[in-house]
């Protein structure tokens, strides 16, 4: 006998608008977990190592040089609190992040047009937002980042442009590009009445992050801070001839090598275009303005910084998808989109067909992310654990793994490219014999760095003592066998 179906008069309204809320949040987190395991990339190593050696007498800024707020650090402190600093464990906690803008892109998408649209653009944030070729899986800044922006274009729509400004701020206090909630507040108040006031609440509430990221700086070491947030952005820029035609060139590469993740977004938005009504569209169209904008911040683009476009894109991809009638009504439509998920399954498909192992070799071609285990578990085993290691001059990922801090402390290749006081620290630490170890996973980068002058103090002073393929790891002369050898668990 058939059991008797459930009767929907007693299920409660809160389970109702509950339902649609978890369905998208488990999408979100389901679409990541395939990636949980593909190596760590140097981006959530470098985040990594700031949260778990900065402390009260290990100082950011003043210790720990990085052109970043504090606030990605803080999430990370919060995840290896809460969750443990496993590299499945951050990626998990990520994912909860999505989960949290993939609700939020559902309400918004929901107030400002159907809830098919927000079906829509919901679901396809969770799958798109998760795409290797923009680095979605990973726990990047972007990332971390996107929770905010949603949540800051949700309050826009809705009116509340103070809570708008503070939720962008915090995006901001994230990662800098997290400005363009700003930019997408105060855009939009300026098409509503009481612009100025509206103006003025979405600046005040905004203003509430970068003061405190100030006050913290000015505490730790307001030279150290000013330095590396702001004058060292400037010598970079005129050491690398990051100019804006040089800008425009990177955009279009990333674009092009991005843009099978997010195609069905935009084929499904394009129709958005036409199709939705005037506020709609204007905001869609204001939304990937400020998205592109904030993006740009960065000064050096990369494919990761197109998780931040994801966003706009659904919102207006849901938008046009709501408004499809179906292939035979709508043939025009259909094909475009149809196209746009070819191009996504032969350009984005592999890579969730592949091994976690074959996702990082593939796409990122490293050594040091396909080898970073066993390379940190032979630096742990032949060091101290209070002794400090080098990475020359990439992959800081490996510091994290290898559970030992960096001297000198810099974590990116671009610090001693971009700032000749930098250059200066790496040779005098190596002349010096300040590491114990010293991992070459990376060229010499100049201007201010020589080749020949690097490698003489480095064979001078090293010696080599392993090699994966490219990558090698020397050791000091003359030090005694580390008393932890053997040990090479995880951190």
């Amino acid at each position: 006998m058939d059991a008797p179906l459930q009767d929907d008069s007693k299920v409660r309204p809160w389970q109702k608008r509950a339902l649609p809320y978890a369905v998208v949040a488990l999408a979100c987190i389901a679409a990541r977990l395939p990636f949980l395991s593909v190596p760590m990339i140097v981006d959530e190593g470098a985040y990594g190592y700031v949260a778990k050696f900065w402390t009260s007498h290990y100082q950011l800024y003043r210790d720990i040089p990085f052109d970043r707020p504090q606030g990605l650090f803080l999430i990370f402190k919060l995840c290896l609190l809460l969750i443990g600093g496993t590299l499945q464990a951050i990626r998990f906690y990520a994912a909860l992040w999505t989960a949290a803008g993939g609700v939020t892109l559902f309400l918004l998408l929901e107030r400002a047009h159907s809830r098919r649209a927000a079906w829509f653009g919901a679901l396809g944030f969770a799958v798109l937002s998760t795409c290797v070729r923009v680095e979605g899986y990973t726990a990047n800044g972007e990332t971390f980042a996107n929770f905010p922006l949603l949540l800051s274009a949700l309050l826009t729509w809705q009116g509340s442009f103070g809570w708008a400004g503070f939720a962008a701020g915090g995006a901001s206090f994230i990662k800098p590009s997290g400005a363009s909630g700003l930019i997408l507040a105060m855009g939009w108040a300026l098409t509503r009445p009481e612009k100025r006031k509206n103006l003025a609440l979405s600046a005040a509430g905004f203003a509430f992050w970068p003061l405190a990221s100030i006050i913290h700086g000015a505490l730790a070491d307001w030279g150290s801070y000013w330095h590396i947030m702001v004058t060292f952005r400037g010598a970079l820029t005129d050491a690398l001839g990051l100019d804006v035609a040089e800008q425009l060139r990177l955009m279009r590469l990333h674009i092009r090598t991005t843009f099978p993740a997010w195609a069905p977004a935009f084929a499904a938005g394009s129709f958005a275009v036409f199709r939705a009504s005037r506020p709609q569209r204007n905001f869609g169209l204001l939304f990937a303005a400020s998205a592109l904008a904030g993006m740009a911040i960065g000064a050096r683009w990369a494919d990761h910084y197109f998780i931040q476009w994801v966003a706009p894109m659904c919102f207006l991809g849901g938008i046009g998808a709501a408004t499809i009638q179906g292939p035979r009504e709508d043939r025009i439509a259909a094909l475009a989109i149809a196209a746009a998920l070819l191009v996504f399954a032969f350009g984005e498909g592999p890579y969730w067909l592949m091994s976690p192992k074959e996702v990082s070799e593939t796409y990122y071609e490293r050594d040091a992310y396909t080898h970073g285990p066993e390379i940190a578990a032979f630096v742990r085993a032949h060091t101290r654990p209070e002794d400090s290691i080098y990475v020359a001059f990439s992959n800081a990922h490996l510091y994290y793994l290898a559970d030992r801090r960096a001297a000198p402390p810099l974590l990116f290749w671009l610090y001693p490219a971009g700032s000749a006081e930098f250059a200066a620290q790496v040779m005098d630490a190596v002349e010096a014999r300040v590491p114990a170890a010293i991992i070459v996973t990376h060229p010499v980068p100049g201007p201010y760095l020589k080749t020949d002058e690097f490698w003489k103090a480095l064979r001078s002073g090293y010696e080599e003592a392993f090699r994966q393929r490219l990558i090698c790891v020397y050791l000091r002369k003359g030090d005694k066998p580390a008393s932890e050898a053997g040990s090479a668990s995880s951190p």
